[in-house]
């Protein structure tokens, strides 16, 4: 037990400490208040530690008197009165011994306590400032006794970190048992072993097979309470939930490490769980309710999508864009705010329960809002008349290989790829050459995360898909064996990575810049993901087993028999069975490319696939009406190393030319 709860620190100096009793909630409407205080007449601290632990144990014992019925006219006048006492005999006590007059075995017994109360102290520290070694100490002893009793030990599992929790608690509770002994020296030894037994069986019900009290409790120091107003005994449930927000995001992050989850995931976790501790406060984990859950979820239900870059957002608080009162068309959808918060903080509180950090009801179970959480089928899937529109050849070709020095084989390719085989955005922008390869004389995309820069959604996400004939005759093979030829690692190296992988600036101008701004197809859930509806409709249609079309898509089977017990698919039985029915009825013909081996001698753009933004045609012009030291406007080429060096744009000096040329 911390002398925290029951010590009160001086003003100055100059002045004694105060000892700081906490009524129980039960006898707070006895005592007709929840605390009181009394001087110690002693400015040290180490008396005073020593001294305030006895009058703890007096409280408790006249607490519990109180409780029974055998002192229940007792006041708080009459408990400070009995603690004064105390004082005083202390006072008396200390000056007896420093003249030598009377050396009390009481003064060694203080010493014990003060010396006992210090390495609690000392440990309390070590678990507020740096648990994480106090952990690891933990570890190597459970390991080593673990160990030499036969059992695996797993460090990342629940079981074994709930078993470390418990060992900590142990130690706390092991120097709170040595001061009862020292202050209350009527029991015997074995008396109170079975004491300490009890308390253990109480707190971590463990099923031991402990003594039964013979009378009614009188111990002085009670290690646990249910009392709010006490400090409890195990301080891991009241670490603040910014330490615990840390520890779970660097369990998660170990996680990413293994390639078993997404950077894009973690992210996703860090943002909401921050969110979440700036809407109830950096408090004890201890003291979150079910309030806390409700006051989470009605923000969330007030607040606009992408408030940290909107320019009508970004520069306001929270509370602010609250007060805003935004209609629900403007606010963010229950989709959103279920998946992308509620699931993502509720994932956190499970973890905090399961490791018992938390002791109660996820706090967030039954907190998702209802209504309408997914846009209809329809409007996922790009329709016949939208997908002639997307690859009408002149479109098509103007935004990708007809644009000067600036080829763009990514934007070519990429959609393309996405109708004909269903793979995600970033599995398409991550291939290597490698991952295009024969198997069983069909040509195949191997969809993996074999390399550091290379990550899947899942591990169903992994797997091999032929090819469709109409991606061999439009030259997909020759423009990837051009590239080997080339020694070029990467099919599309002209993408560079970014935190969610090689996807940004594909993204970004298939879904602003073609489908919004020049074809003006962007609508509500239509995006690049659209092209797996659109294929996992087409199969469909064409009845084809949905467990072919899960296999090419990488999702997860429904059934335990094929999804648990049998192996995947080979390429032939999938090129069979699935692929070769694909037929859009497009004219891919006329996107053809005679000659990959000499297009990929052409200059192409080095640094990713951004297009000349509206952002970046007003940075131009602006920083051509600047003038130089000589008074002359900004060169071409200037104006592109600004570009690069203070706005992250990587625009070469001939872009430049031609915006200027526009207008």
């Amino acid at each position: 037990m911390s002398t925290q709860q029951f010590l009160v620190l001086r003003k100055n100096l100059s002045s004694s400490f105060h000892f700081r009793s906490i009524v129980p909630k039960d006898l707070q409407n006895h005592f007709g208040q929840r605390e009181f205080h009394i001087s110690l007449k002693s400015s040290s601290l180490r008396y005073s530690k020593s001294l305030s632990m006895r009058l703890y144990g007096i409280t408790q014992r006249l607490y519990e008197q109180v409780r029974s019925g055998e002192m229940k006219e007792l006041t708080v006048s009459d408990i400070k009165e009995i603690l004064r006492v105390e004082v005083r005999k202390s006072i008396l006590h200390v000056h007896h011994v420093e003249e030598g007059t009377n050396l009390f075995v009481e003064s060694k017994i203080l010493q014990s306590v003060t010396k006992i109360s210090e390495q609690e102290e000392k440990f309390n520290q070590r678990l507020q400032t740096d648990l994480k070694s106090v952990q690891k100490d933990v570890e190597r002893d459970l390991e080593k006794i673990l160990l030499s009793q036969g059992y695996d030990v797993i460090k990342e599992s629940v079981p074994f970190k709930r078993l470390r929790r418990w060992v900590i608690d142990l130690r706390k509770m092991r120097y709170q048992w040595k001061k009862d002994i020292l202050l209350d020296r009527d029991k015997s030894e074995e008396e109170w072993d079975n004491e300490f037994l009890r308390q253990v069986e109480k707190t971590f019900k463990l099923g031991l097979d402990v003594p039964s009290e013979s009378s009614p409790p009188s111990q002085p120091v009670k290690v646990l309470n249910d009392d709010s107003d006490t400090i409890p005994l195990v301080d891991e449930n009241q670490r603040l939930i910014s330490e615990l927000i840390e520890e779970y995001l660097s369990e998660r992050r170990t996680l990413l490490e293994n390639g078993k989850v997404r950077n894009k995931t973690i992210e996703g976790d860090e943002t909401s769980l921050t969110f979440f501790m700036e809407i109830i406060g950096d408090r004890r984990v201890s003291e979150l309710n079910q309030k806390h859950g409700r006051d989470f979820r009605e923000t969330l239900r007030k607040l606009p999508p992408r408030r940290k870059t909107h320019d009508n957002y970004k520069f306001k608080s929270t509370q602010e864009i609250v007060d805003m009162k935004l209609p629900s068309s403007k606010t963010m959808s229950p989709r959103t705010i279920n998946q992308n918060y509620i699931q993502k903080c509720s994932s956190w509180m499970k973890w905090c329960i399961d490791l018992g950090y938390y002791e109660g009801v996820n706090i967030f179970r039954g907190k998702t809002v209802k209504g309408e959480t997914n846009i209809s089928v329809d409007e996922k899937q790009f329709n016949d008349n939208e997908l002639f529109q997307i690859f009408d050849p002149k479109n098509y070709l103007d935004e990708t290989i007809n644009r000067g020095s600036h080829i763009r084989f990514p934007v070519y390719w990429i959609p393309i790829l996405g109708l004909f085989t269903g793979c995600r955005l970033n599995e398409l922008c991550q291939l290597h050459v490698s991952d295009v390869k024969p198997v069983d004389k069909l040509w195949c995309l191997d969809i993996n995360s074999d390399s550091p820069d290379k990550s899947i959604k899942n591990p169903t996400s992994r797997r091999v898909i032929p090819l469709s004939q109409t991606l061999i005759d439009l030259g997909f093979i020759k423009y990837v064996q051009s590239l080997e030829n080339k020694g070029t690692k990467r099919i599309f190296p002209e993408l560079t990575l970014g935190k969610n992988g090689y996807s940004r600036n594909i993204s970004r101008f298939f879904n602003v810049k073609y489908l919004s701004e020049k074809l003006g197809l962007k609508k509500k859930g239509k995006n690049f993901h659209s092209f797996r509806h659109s294929l996992t409709n087409h199969l469909k249609q064409k009845g084809i087993n949905e467990n072919y079309v899960d296999e090419l898509t990488g999702h997860k089977w429904n059934t335990m028999t094929f999804g648990t017990y049998s192996q995947k698919y080979e390429p032939k039985v999938l090129m069979k069975e699935c692929v070769s029915k694909i037929d859009f009825k497009l004219d891919f013909e006329s996107l053809k490319v005679s000659d990959w081996e000499e297009m990929l001698k052409r200059p192409i753009q080095k640094r990713g696939v951004t297009t000349r933004t509206s952002e970046i045609d007003t940075l131009v012009k602006v920083l051509r009406g600047k003038k130089d030291n000589k008074g002359n406007p900004m060169s071409l080429r200037k104006i592109s190393e600004v570009l690069n060096k203070e706005y992250g744009f990587k625009v070469s000096h001939d872009t430049v030319r031609r915006i200027l040329s526009k207008g």
